[in-house]
């Protein structure tokens, strides 16, 4: 199903953070090693994590909220049939000349993504505790994205309502919302428009 997302960034996000703390029920911490491929749409977002492609894109924006739907879920090796049929359109783009059947993530990673001109493969790793909020998934992140340190707080949900109480009472209308692929774009300077 389609969630709506509110992510903020910044190098020290205590107040927003501590306010989660505070509010929230906390749940699981996980970490995690992701490959994020960035492109020239900050409206989609591929990412590689635990052996699975994992895309997301952005379908519609109501009062600053933006609303993500999961596109493509699949474990690798990935069918190159798959890649150039399912996932080059839904990164608005033509599929190279792909030599192999299957690919596994390394492969997709080093053979597909790295030599196409509008891609490029992002390491991210991150900490996340999550929370419940206002019935809303609720995370903190330490994230590293290609060596710099930065921290992300983000509440989500399929009910917009209940996703406005729960930014509201965590006072995030004075940061910008900002995606993992906005953020990743414009912090590497990548595909810059």
């Amino acid at each position: 199903m389609p969630r709506f997302e509110y992510r903020v960034w910044g190098e020290h996000l205590t107040d927003v953070a501590g306010r989660l703390v505070d509010l929230g029920r906390r749940g699981e911490v996980r970490q995690s090693a992701e490959t994020y491929v960035s492109s020239a749409s900050k409206a989609v977002n591929p990412k590689i994590r635990a052996s699975l492609l994992d895309v997301k894109v952005l379908v519609d924006v109501v009062d600053g909220f933006e609303q993500w739907e999961p596109q493509l879920k699949i474990a690798f090796p990935v069918s190159a049939h798959l890649l150039a049929l399912k996932l080059f359109p839904i990164l608005g783009l033509v599929p190279p000349v792909l030599d192999r059947d299957l690919y596994t993530s390394d492969e997709f990673i080093h053979e597909v993504v790295t030599p196409h001109l509008a891609l490029s493969a992002v390491e991210v790793l991150k900490l996340r505790v999550s929370y419940q909020l206002e019935g809303c998934l609720a995370e903190i992140s330490d994230v590293v994205v290609a060596g710099r340190g930065m921290q992300t707080v983000a509440v989500e949900s399929e009910d917009l309502a209940a996703l406005r109480v729960a930014h509201e009472r965590l006072g995030l209308g004075t940061h910008e919302n900002r995606s993992y692929p906005a953020f990743i774009s414009e912090t590497l300077g990548l595909n810059a428009a």
